[in-house]
Formats: structure tokens, C-alpha cells, sequence
């Protein structure tokens, strides 16, 4: 079976990030406590920081926003900061700035860690609501695989960003590329020109779009970026790094090295991606065969293959950040079914939906900023937002445990003056209204005696 050592969750998952060691569920590849996963991660940073010529796009532009004045800290923020290299070399050249490195997996301090680093456990498709308005610069590399909501992270991003702050996104193509900068022809195994780490990588592709999600879409950064209200797109720059010691070196660019590093980022790389297509349902034959393959193109270099890194970078604009319409929609219908309070709620689709995007971990933090944003259309309902601004936190507090019915609060439907809270249970009385006024969230239906 192709190499399963250190991979041992479902291939494509979708849900809240696992507690297992070494994966992580909203993540394809390994997490950092791999110690294969976060040396890969290291070369592939030194390879792409020696290509580019720094440890960023755009030099002038992020210079220029970090530098020291009599403002405020400069403040940086590195989503999906893997090993925490990056972070850590930011925050070297910029002492003055503090960096925020984050991801799945908690990034270990030590010794080596900068005093004006740190990282937190944070999960990028839950939005950075807290954070709002804070951030000079913010660094979000290779993080595609795990972001599945491409808009909404944009929208994210604009709202932890200061206005004139600095977006630079990258991220590689699942398409390999010749020595002459052309993308690699796919070609079928046993005929000429075929490739079996391109093969791979392609496939791995069209699978994550069997899931619902494509993972390369690096030709979407700059529409995203375009049709944001947030966002100026400024540009962008296409960095291409030989995988093996094929190309020379020039007076500007060590490229062997590069080139060395990136044979072992890809290698390590493919050799994940087959298990995971392994557990996809994949063949295990013909997969160990690929990887076999794999193993002679980069040792001999045949053919000469470069894998190319997409930099983008914009500006944060000075329009105000308000919550998504779509999220707006989904508070309003929330009030509309809640106050049809002449028929059982839960059994209608249209209540179960509805409950279903609260409790989702993606959507919480959006309907609580919608429904304050939208404070003409809501505050005749002030008791159900307060109620629902609790239901919220109640439901992000308890994420990690199976939440039971009598752990959820009950809404007065008729009386609006009395202010829903916490801790009604089944057959309770809530003051002021009748107990056939109350629904559970979850559930049977209550009763009285």
C-alpha cells in the first residue's frame, strides 16, 4: 500500500479539525506534529523565499506599512502558518512589528521563537471576528486546500485588516510546468512524455473536486480580489522553482539549491497525496508503482519539471466592513420561522435548515455580525436577538461536545418583553409567557402538568 506511516484520516474531510496527532480533518496533508510534514514545509519555504528574492511579494508596498512611526505596533498575521517559519523570520525583520502566526495546530515557542512572535490555534474557516481592524499585513500561503469558501475568507481577511493594510496570498498550481515554463502536458502512463508525480498531482486534484472543492485556484485569486469591495488588486508575480538540481545557478539565484530543496518538498508531498488517494479508493498497486516513478524523476531529473508559485497582493480600501447580505437573508428568515409560532417549528425543513446554519461553526460569528449590523430590521425582536447572541456563544463555548436538548435555552415566541436566557429546561415556567409559547431548540416538543 502506497506509504501510510504517517496518514491515518479520511482523505477529503469536511468537518471540525480532529484531535488525532498528525492530521488534522480540515486539512488534506499532515499536521506539524509530523515531523516529515513540518521539515517538508521548511524546505518548501527556503526554496520559495530564495526564488522569490525575499520572504514577500511586493517589498516596497509591506515596508512601507511596517515601518516604525509613532503609531501603534505594526501588527502581522500568518494564516495557515504551518512550521511557523515564516512568522518567526518576519518577525526577525521586523522587530519592531508583533506577528501572529496561525493555524490547526498550535506552533510550539521556543528558544529560537522572537519575543514579538507568538502563534495561536485557530481555524481560518471560522472567521477572525475578534480581530477585527487590527492587522498591517496579513500572509495566507498554500492555504487553499484547507479555506472552503474562497470569497467569504477574502471577506474575512477585509475585516481584520486596517485600511492601506496589505493582503499578500499565494499558493502553488496542481500543474507541474517544463524547463520552458509551459504547463506539463497530461499524458496517459506508458506513453511518451508521461510524468507520474504530475499524474499524481492531477489526480489528487480531480478528486478534491469529486468532494465539491478545487483546490487550485490560483487563476481566481486576482476575480476574487477584483469583484471585493474591500480589496485594490495591485498585482501579482508567478515564481517558477526547478524541482532537482537541473538549472543553473545565476549571480542573483542559487538554483540548485533551490531546486534540491524542492525535490524533497515534492517528493514528501506526492507521497501523501498518493495515500490519500489511496484511501479515496485508488488502487494500491498501481499507486506504489507511480511512486516508484516519482522516486527516479527526481533523482535523475527526467523529465525537468518546475512547480510554479502564484503571489498575489492588495490593498485594504477605506470602505466600512459590513456582514455579507447572504447573511443578513439568513437572519431575517431566522426571525420570520421563529415567530410562526402556530405550528411546531421543528418538524418544518425550513426551521431544521435554519438551525443547521447556526450551529454550523462557519456561520456564527456571520449572524450574530448581521443581525447587529441590521438593527432597523431586528429591533423590534430585541429579546430573540439577545436570545439568539446567547444561543451563539452557548453553541461556539460548547463546539467540541454533542449538545443536549436540555443544555439549550428555550425563546419566549409571543411575549417580546421578557428577555430570553439560558437555563430554562424542560416543563420549566419562563415569567411572563405561557409554557405552549415555548419551542426547544433541539428536541421533543415541552410539556406541562
Amino acid at each position: 500500500m502506497a506509504s501510510t506511516n504517517n496518514v491515518n484520516a479520511t482523505p477529503f474531510p469536511s468537518e471540525k479539525p480532529q484531535t488525532t496527532p498528525t492530521h488534522n480533518a480540515s486539512y488534506p496533508l499532515p499536521t506539524i506534529e509530523n515531523v516529515t510534514e513540518r521539515d517538508r514545509l521548511d524546505f518548501q519555504h527556503t526554496a520559495l523565499s530564495i526564488a522569490l528574492g525575499s520572504l514577500y511579494a511586493a517589498p516596497d508596498l509591506v515596508k512601507a506599512r511596517l515601518a516604525s512611526g509613532t503609531g501603534p505596533k505594526p501588527m502581522v498575521l500568518d494564516i495557515g502558518t504551518g512550521s511557523g517559519i515564516w512568522a518567526e523570520s518576519m518577525a526577525r525583520e521586523f522587530p519592531e512589528a508583533e506577528v501572529i502566526g496561525v493555524d490547526l495546530t498550535l506552533v510550539p515557542s521556543d528558544s529560537n521563537t522572537p519575543p514579538n512572535c507568538k502563534f495561536e490555534y485557530r481555524d481560518a474557516n471560522d472567521g477572525f471576528a475578534d480581530l477585527a481592524g487590527q492587522f498591517d499585513v496579513v500572509h495566507a500561503r498554500s492555504v487553499n486546500a484547507g479555506i472552503r469558501d474562497q470569497d467569504q475568507f477574502v471577506r474575512d481577511v477585509a475585516r481584520i485588516l486596517k485600511p492601506g493594510g496589505v493582503l499578500l496570498w499565494s499558493s502553488g498550481d496542481m500543474h507541474l510546468h517544463t524547463e520552458n515554463y509551459e504547463q506539463l502536458p497530461s499524458v496517459e502512463e506508458g506513453k511518451e512524455g508521461w510524468c507520474a508525480m504530475h499524474t499524481i498531482l492531477t489526480q489528487f486534484r480531480d478528486e478534491t473536486i469529486k468532494q465539491g472543492r478545487d483546490i487550485n485556484i490560483i487563476n481566481e485569486f486576482q476575480p476574487i480580489l477584483n469583484k471585493s469591495d474591500f480589496f485594490t488588486y495591485l498585482g501579482q508575480k508567478d515564481v517558477y522553482c526547478p524541482i532537482g538540481a537541473w538549472k543553473e545557478d545565476t549571480p542573483e539565484t542559487p538554483w540548485k539549491r533551490v531546486g534540491e530543496l524542492f525535490a524533497l518538498n515534492m517528493g514528501r508531498m506526492v507521497e501523501f497525496l498518493a495515500n490519500l488517494l489511496v484511501q479515496a479508493g485508488r488502487d494500491n498497486e498501481t499507486l506504489d508503482r507511480w511512486l516508484t516513478v516519482v522516486k527516479e524523476e527526481l533523482q535523475t531529473c527526467n523529465p525537468k519539471t518546475q512547480a510554479m508559485f502564484r503571489h498575489v497582493w492588495a490593498v485594504r480600501n477605506d470602505v466600512e466592513w459590513t456582514p455579507a447580505a447572504a447573511d443578513a437573508a439568513k437572519v431575517h428568515s431566522f426571525l420570520h420561522f421563529t415567530h410562526l409560532h402556530d405550528q411546531e417549528l421543528r418538524d418544518t425543513p425550513e426551521w431544521s435548515s435554519m438551525i443547521d446554519a447556526i450551529m454550523h461553526y462557519n456561520v456564527q460569528n456571520n449572524v450574530k455580525a448581521a443581525w447587529s449590523e441590521a438593527s432597523t430590521e431586528t429591533s423590534q425582536d430585541e429579546p430573540f436577538c439577545q436570545w439568539l447572541e446567547a444561543l451563539i456563544t452557548f453553541v461556539t463555548t460548547n463546539a467540541p461536545k454533542q449538545l443536549q436538548r436540555r443544555e439549550i435555552s428555550f425563546l419566549p415566541l409571543c411575549n417580546k418583553n421578557v428577555p430570553a436566557s439560558l437555563g430554562y429546561a424542560d416543563g420549566e415556567d419562563v415569567p411572563g409567557t405561557s409554557v405552549r409559547d415555548i419551542h426547544c431548540i433541539r428536541g421533543s416538543p415541552t410539556h406541562s402538568n
